[in-house]
């Protein structure tokens, strides 16, 4: 004879939800079990109900096992029955309710509607009962008195405006820490940007280290939520190395000293050494090259150019190996110090193709950066690589830079088979009597595709990441065969010089050999300029100090001029250093962002 199944009533399912009426001792009370219940129809658990249960858990006080095993699990068994996923928003129907015509979500983060702050709550009841010991009683938790708080300063904040509202500082910080995103700031509501700027400074007033930290960046350059303020981004970045022993931001302040941000441009080097020697020490790229851009000039230390150039090649190395494994890293303005050691002679002989081979890595990697980066700086950068290979080609000979160059055995043969790899070779033979061979490495065991490598040919004006290339062979000979299309693997090759072949081998057993007059490489990637042909003037505001470009489209300027441009404190009498011109296309920033120069100055 089978059970008599028991039907719960609503108000019954009332009673369980606020923690009124134990679920599981009503159904042993009845002597039958959770499988035979019928519910008499579907509940929508309320926010109100749950904080009436919180209230009464609170009263009542259980042990967390108690609380989990006859209250909270038997409701998320029947979730569907109290309408949990709908009292929480997670009903997938309504996912895109609070969206703009945009797309953006309005204050989101902010417990602004009765599904949003349930959600909040459910799971901070869901994480206590994963986190604590099962004998400890609830009561004792601070996590059940801080969901009561929120849920009452939610009720009371009914009817005002958000920017009146009440909230915690746990929810202000979940909301500013949206605004980390360059993207979320600048498609922000501006009564979103004033929100995020009311609690940003009320937290930073706590000490709250990510508004701190949201403030402080923000204003180390300006963006939508605070204009360039130097001196409050000192304050917020020292105060988060107080609190936190970071050596980023150790890193952070060096810069600000370096450049005399805070002091008019006058460098508190003294400071910086310091700073930079705390994020040197810790393994930070900019610090380390920062340190030897210290050392090289003397500032604040003992001038040793061994010093720098041994710094410059230890950060250099590094990040190329991050640069081929796809991670961020400071390989721009590492390579950009290595050109500078060649181009200078710095503990090294000058060498203007070694410095330019090392600009063009670096132009390459800023560019890769810049498509992901809007850090404040990273213009700049571009800007010294790009003034660094004006200067430099001019050092190189007329006739040094070509169209293709002609070699007779491709490195790439090597470099795509070095660190265990392998490599797939085809030679193709055209009917139009060229023939080509491409290289492509493949990947390892443990790879999807495989690590590239860096090629530069200064005289192309050539620098890519590569993994496969394509080259004109001119008189090939091979003992492969003469068939139109010819292919093997190799890990190893050689070069013997006496009979001009290049030998390859696979597993230590020898494949064969390919001989060729000429390899012919092509810069098939470089394009033409396009746009206007601009006319530009780099002026420093400060004798030494960082140079900045204006459009001048004043006839009769030249170096040694003085103009007048606009700067952070109106208009400013400044010296022109540089006149150059750029077509629109090889600027370093949008054609929008230029500033131009006012007027000449008045001679005196």
């Amino acid at each position: 004879m089978s059970e008599k199944r028991i039907e719960i009533t609503f108000k019954q399912m009332k009673a369980i939800a606020r923690y009124e009426l134990d679920f599981i001792q009503l159904m042993k009370d009845l002597g039958n079990r959770v499988a035979n219940a019928r519910l008499q129809g579907k509940y929508r658990f309320t926010l109100e109900d749950l904080y009436v249960a919180l209230k009464n858990i609170v009263k009542k006080d259980p042990t967390i096992f108690d609380f989990h095993e006859n209250w909270y699990f038997p409701l998320t068994r029947l979730e569907d029955a109290f309408g949990i996923d709908e009292a929480g928003g997670w009903d997938v129907d309504d996912e895109e309710d609070d969206l703009d015509v945009e797309g953006h979500e309005l204050f989101s983060g902010l417990p602004l509607n009765e599904e949003t702050l349930f959600a909040e709550t459910w799971t901070a009841l869901e994480d206590i009962c994963d986190k604590y010991d099962g004998n400890e009683h609830v009561c004792d938790l601070e996590e059940i008195h801080s969901c009561l708080h929120k849920i009452e300063l939610f009720f009371a904040n009914k009817g005002k405006p958000v920017e009146e509202m009440e909230f915690t500082d746990g929810q202000k910080s979940n909301f500013i820490t949206e605004f980390e995103d360059d993207s979320y700031l600048n498609e922000a509501d501006v009564r979103e940007i004033q929100l995020c700027r009311k609690f940003t400074e009320e937290l930073c007033a706590k000490d709250s280290l990510c508004a701190l930290h949201l403030k402080g960046y923000a204003c180390y350059g300006g963006n939508r939520l605070y204009d360039c303020d130097w001196h409050a981004s000192r304050d917020c970045v020292t105060r988060l190395y107080e609190l936190t022993d970071d050596p980023v931001y150790a890193n952070t302040l060096g810069y600000i000293y370096y450049y005399g941000r805070c002091t008019g441009g006058v460098p508190e080097y003294e400071k910086a050494f310091s700073m930079f020697s705390v994020s040197a020490a810790n393994g930070l790229h900019e610090g380390m090259y920062k340190l030897a851009d210290m050392y090289l000039h003397g500032y604040a230390c003992k001038k040793s150019e061994r010093t720098a150039g041994a710094l410059y090649g230890m950060v250099y190395d590094d990040c190329y190996e991050q640069l081929v494994e796809g991670r961020d890293c400071a390989f721009a303005d590492a390579a950009l110090r290595m050109g500078n050691v060649y181009a200078k002679g710095i503990d090294v002989d000058k060498d203007y193709e070694a410095a330019y081979c090392y600009y063009l890595e670096a132009e390459f990697a800023a560019k890769k950066r810049a498509e992901h980066s809007s850090f404040f700086g990273d213009a700049n950068v571009l800007l010294s690589i790009r003034n660094a290979l004006d200067e430099t080609r001019v050092q190189l000979p007329n006739d040094y830079f070509e169209k293709v160059i002609k070699i007779d055995r491709p490195w790439t043969y090597r470099g795509l088979v070095e660190k265990g790899y392998r490599a797939k070779t085809t030679i193709k033979r055209l009917k139009s009597g060229k023939t080509f061979v491409t290289v492509k490495r493949l990947p390892r065991r443990d790879q999807t595709v495989p690590q590239p490598v860096m090629i530069t040919v200064p005289q192309l004006d050539y620098c890519e990441l590569i993994t496969e290339i394509k080259i004109e062979a001119v008189g090939l000979r091979t003992s492969f065969g003469d068939g139109q299309e010819i292919s093997f693997k190799y890990d190893y090759c050689e070069w013997d010089n006496d009979k001009r072949i290049l030998d390859f081998y696979f597993d230590e057993y020898f494949l064969g050999w390919i001989a060729c007059d000429a390899y012919l490489f092509y810069n098939d990637k470089k394009t033409k300029p396009t746009g206007k042909l601009l006319k530009l003037v780099s002026v420093a505001f400060q004798p030494g100090g960082r140079t900045y470009d204006y459009l001048c489209d004043i006839e009769g300027v030249e170096v040694g001029n003085k103009v007048i441009v606009g700067g952070y404190d109106g208009e400013t009498v400044v010296e022109v250093l540089k006149v150059y011109t750029r077509y629109e296309s090889e600027l370093v920033l949008p054609l929008s962002t230029y500033k131009k120069v006012i007027r000449k100055a008045p001679s005196r």
